[in-house]
């Protein structure tokens, strides 16, 4: 993704931000994934937010619950803020068979983003 935006670069052109599978990339993703959040946010090239917890990487992982990934939810909405990314939308996806529980994270992570913007 970064080599493709410093190569065609246009200030229209930003794309979905799938933070599951850029933890899958990255060796400790816990640590990591902030440098990612933060090279993409601050060029406003975060267009959406897919909020996509998982455990492991690679093509080893399984997908988790709000913070019991390699992730948790409250740094990342903090580096998304620093970097004016949380004016964007927001979403987030959950083990296959519990997406009933879709409205109580919605809930949590609309509750994060207001707690990001009054700090």
């Amino acid at each position: 993704m970064k080599k493709f935006i410093e190569t065609v670069d246009r200030p229209n052109r930003e794309f979905n931000f799938r933070q599951g599978a850029f933890s899958k990339m990255i060796e400790d993703p816990g640590k990591k994934i902030f440098g990612a959040i933060l090279y993409f946010g601050e060029r406003w090239k975060i267009f959406l937010l897919h909020f996509r917890h998982i455990r492991g990487k690679d093509l080893n992982f399984k997908e988790t619950y709000t913070n019991e990934g390699n992730v948790e939810v409250w740094e990342p909405m903090t580096v998304y803020r620093q970097s004016s990314t949380m004016a964007r939308s927001v979403l987030t996806v959950l083990p296959a068979p519990n997406r009933i529980r879709l409205g109580d994270i919605a809930g949590y992570i609309k509750v994060l983003t207001k707690a990001t913007n009054n700090p």
